[in-house]
This record gives C-alpha cells, sequence and structure tokens, in this order.
C-alpha cells in the first residue's frame, strides 16, 4: 500500500486526539476504534526451538533417555492459551518395549507406547500455566527403551532414536497493559521483532542508540528486521495486519 499526502499529513493530529480527548469527545466510529486500540489487547507470542538457538535436531538414544527445554515466558505476566506443539519422529529397528512421555513443568502430559518400526511422534500439549515458576516453562523429553538383551554384564548402546526437531512450538497470550516492567517486556519481544528507526537518514546519536540496541538484541538470540519509519510515497505492506473496519478507510 502506497502512502499517500493525505494519509500521512493528519496522522500526528488523529493520534493526538485518540490519546488526548475523553472519550465522550469521539462520537464516532473511528474514535470508537481508537479507543479500543488504546485499551488493553490480547499480544500472541509464539516461537520454536530453532529462534531459541536449538537449530539441529536433538536425538534421544539409549535405553532410558531424558532431555528438558527450557522455553521462557514474563515472570510477572499472567498468560493464557499457552500450548506446545511437539515435533518429532521415531526409528525403532531394534525389538524393545519402548515408551515416549512427554512432561511439562514436571506434570506428564503424553504417554505412549511405540511399537511400529517408524513413525511420527508429534504431539499437541496444552499447558496448565499455573505450574510456570521462575520465567521458565519446562518441556520434558523421556524415551525409554527395555530390551530383552539388556544384562547387568554388558550395557550397549540402543538403536531406537527419538528425534525432537527444532519447529517444535510454544505459543502463549498475554494482555499489552500487564507488561510493568523492561525484564518482561524484553522477554515477551517475538522471536524476530522489528526496530523502526526516524528515517533513512539519522544523526550520528540516533544511528550509535540503535546500533547498541540491534546489538544487545542480537547478542540474546533474537534475530532483528530495522525498518525506517515511512514517509511520502513509501509502499508498506500491509498483508496479515488486523486493522479495525472503522480504521480502514483511513
Amino acid at each position: 500500500m502506497r502512502l499517500p499526502h493525505r494519509l500521512l499529513r493528519p496522522l500526528p493530529l488523529v493520534l493526538g486526539v485518540g490519546l488526548l480527548a475523553p472519550v465522550a469527545a469521539l462520537a464516532s466510529p473511528a474514535g470508537d476504534a481508537l479507543q479500543r486500540l488504546q485499551g488493553e489487547t490480547w499480544v500472541t507470542r509464539s516461537f520454536t526451538l530453532a529462534d531459541l538457538g536449538i537449530t539441529r535436531t536433538v536425538l534421544l538414544t539409549g535405553f532410558d533417555a531424558k532431555q528438558e527445554f527450557y522455553l521462557p515466558v514474563p515472570r510477572r505476566v499472567t498468560i493464557a492459551d499457552a500450548g506446545i506443539d511437539f515435533r518429532g519422529r521415531y526409528y525403532k529397528p531394534e525389538e524393545a518395549r519402548t515408551s515416549m512421555t512427554l512432561a511439562v513443568n514436571g506434570r506428564p502430559g503424553y504417554a505412549a507406547r511405540v511399537d511400529t518400526a517408524e513413525g511420527d511422534a508429534s504431539q499437541t500439549l496444552k499447558v496448565d500455566t499455573r505450574t510456570i515458576v521462575d520465567g521458565f516453562l519446562r518441556l520434558g523429553v523421556s524415551w525409554i527403551n527395555n530390551s530383552p538383551e539388556r544384562i547387568c554384564a554388558y550395557e550397549r548402546p540402543s538403536g531406537n532414536v527419538l528425534a525432537v526437531e527444532p519447529d517444535t512450538r510454544f505459543t502463549y497470550r498475554f494482555t499489552s497493559g500487564a507488561l510493568t516492567d523492561l525484564a518482561d517486556a524484553w522477554v515477551a519481544l517475538p522471536a524476530r521483532p522489528t526496530m523502526i528507526v526516524a528515517g533513512k537518514r539519522l544523526s550520528k546519536g540516533a544511528y550509535d542508540s540503535a546500533w547498541r540496541i540491534g546489538l544487545a538484541m542480537e547478542q540474546a538470540g533474537r534475530q532483528i528486521n530495522v525498518r525506517s519509519f515511512p514517509a511520502v510515497g513509501d509502499s508498506v505492506d500491509t498483508q496479515g495486519w488486523q486493522i479495525p473496519p472503522a480504521l480502514a478507510g483511513l
């Protein structure tokens, strides 16, 4: 969408009215839509193990293999609708009584016996948000093989493998008004945040500030996109935006 003069020039005035004027003074559909945008809105966050730096498949082998993944969440923000889309695949060339268990914060969420030689281990888990403590959600994966050939004198490695894929995804929601400090806001950033700078040409001080923020995000494992604030004549991709109908005409 190309931004015309008629849209950009009145924008500061429209935003100023929406922020400062009382509700009674905004007796219009556009004013009501601005008021709702200023209020608490639900924010969805979704990220994968790859977004956390686990970019390679994690292989669980042996007779009793366990792995825990720590998924960060804001400490002082109540989250809702949390879930884990576990992605994995198993390979079982050897005979054994094999089972897989998935646990969330120490509580089993899924358990099943594995009988076939190969298959999809993907599962969708609901998260009881009341069990989240210390700013992390723990996803525990257990892969157990009880082979009849296993004896005390000789413990050979098992050829049965559970592969945990990097596209395993964790999703949750929270209200925007619940963020009250910088630490929680930092954790609640999307996996690939966008940093908006004032324009294509920056002063030395503005450039230095943007560079420091970008460096801090990169060191924290965030892959950021840098965009300049749109100017008259610029084109903006609005695909995926959720725009209230009362504001869509603007």
